[in-house]
Order: structure tokens, then sequence, then C-alpha cells
């Protein structure tokens, strides 16, 4: 269990190794120079999004890259998960309008051999 905050991986407080999916997380993110969204509308909170109840640690990210524009992202917990989900608007250039609400998938394609592979 890992936190990344401000490109720094550090470990929980129950003080667990880091391993290396950490490291290629925090190197990912500085590599492609990306933001953290949550981080970025919120940075005075840790924004831990999973908890076992007596630790929490920062495992669920929404980056994005220049001339995306975040507006607005919060955390909201989940009742049947041990995550809580990221709430998260951007401002995406070329975008004409919002999208209509959450993105479903339209199952009936995938009996589309075609659209399959």
């Amino acid at each position: 269990m890992y936190c990344q905050q401000d490109g720094q991986v550090t470990s929980s407080s129950t003080g667990v190794k880091l391993d290396s999916s950490s490291y290629t997380l925090s190197n990912m993110i500085k590599d492609f120079n990306l933001t953290d969204v949550f981080k970025s509308k919120n940075p005075l909170s840790p924004g831990f999004t999973w908890s076992n109840g007596g630790t929490s640690s920062r495992i669920d990210f929404l980056t994005y890259f220049s001339g995306v524009t975040p507006l607005d992202c919060s955390m909201s917990p989940v009742p049947f998960s041990d995550h809580s989900k990221l709430i998260c608007s951007l401002d995406i250039p070329g975008l004409s309008r919002p999208c209509a609400g959450p993105s479903k998938l339209n199952v009936s394609l995938l009996a589309k051999e075609k659209i399959v592979q």
C-alpha cells in the first residue's frame, strides 16, 4: 500500500514496503507530465481512496495532461466497496458539449465479430 502525493511515493502508515508498481506509477506520471486531478483541486487533502478500517491509502487516480482543465474533483464513499469513487469534471479542448451522463457499454456490439476483433 502506498500514497502518492506531489509526485512522491510514500509508505502507508503501516510502514509496508513499497513495491515496484508504486514506483512505476510515480515514474509514469512524471515521464508523461501528467497531473493528478484530485490533488490539483484539493491540495491539502490526503485523498485516501482505499481503507480497510485501520489503514488508508491513495491508490485510485485520474490524471490529465497539458491543455485539459480540471473543473472539479471530489470523493464519495461507495457502500459496497472499500474504495471511494472519484467524481471529476474536466474541460477538454475540442469537446463541444458535456457528456450526457455515465458511459455505458452497448453489449449488443459484442455479438458483432468485426467489432470484437
